[in-house]
């Protein structure tokens, strides 16, 4: 609840001020993410087919400083061939993500970024098989770096993140429950370009993002590309 206040309090300022001064910056846009999600644990590891998460962003922006919320949900196919042998059929996992962001631009290029992040993630198995239906929830706080570079006055910028997250993981299979950890980083690398005389920007990167859970010895890599249209008011 004290991060959840910290957050509304930075955008209930960031509005403030523009009574004051000039006013605030909104950019509107739409973030696919095209990956693939890999498991590993003590008792072997599986890999999904290509999934997609999509979803919208809001960012405010006065000055160096900025707040924002993004939210993707998408699914990532899992063959049970490689769980089950002989199986032909997938299990349907769900995920949606929700991150709450704050940050501020020490210069043009460079800036700081944090904020709160949630994770559900669902995974539903076919009629008849024998594996039961398995829950997670993650959250925590996330903290890093981010970068842009223009590439003269093409319209063309290069960018990058990195952050790391905190997050802990409550997960639930059939009607065991548990708790652990949930940690690791975020990179973001990539291209944008804004359109001429236009408030629309497109970005094309590459995304990978790894989670440990040491408690349960168990590790999730999911990457691949993410695209991005804004649109700025």
């Amino acid at each position: 609840m004290r991060v959840h206040s910290l957050i509304l309090t930075a955008c209930i300022v960031l509005v403030g001020a523009t009574v004051h001064a000039a006013p605030l910056k909104l950019s509107v846009s739409v973030k696919p993410w095209l990956a693939e999600w890999k498991t590993s644990s003590s008792a072997g590891s599986f890999q999904s087919r290509l999934g997609a998460m999509y979803g919208p962003a809001l960012i405010l922006r006065y000055g160096g400083f900025f707040a924002g919320a993004t939210y993707l949900r998408g699914a990532f196919p899992v063959p049970l061939s490689s769980l089950t042998v002989g199986s032909t059929q997938d299990a349907d996992t769900m995920r949606i993500d929700t991150d709450l962001t704050v940050g501020y631009y020490l210069n043009p290029y460079f800036g700081l970024v944090g904020g709160y992040k949630y994770i559900d993630f669902t995974i539903s198995f076919p009629p008849g098989s024998p594996a039961q239906e398995q829950t997670q929830r993650m959250e925590g706080p996330f903290g890093g770096i981010l970068a842009s570079y223009p590439l003269g006055r093409t319209g063309f910028a290069t960018y990058g993140t990195f952050t790391y997250s905190g997050l802990t993981r409550r997960s639930k299979v059939g009607t065991i429950e548990s708790q652990g950890d949930f940690q690791g980083p975020s990179i973001e690398v990539g291209l944008a370009y804004r359109v001429p005389k236009s408030a629309l920007t497109f970005a094309e990167g590459y995304k990978f993002q790894r989670f440990v859970d040491r408690t349960a010895q168990t590790s999730d890599t999911f990457q691949g590309l993410l695209f991005n249209m804004a649109y700025t008011f």
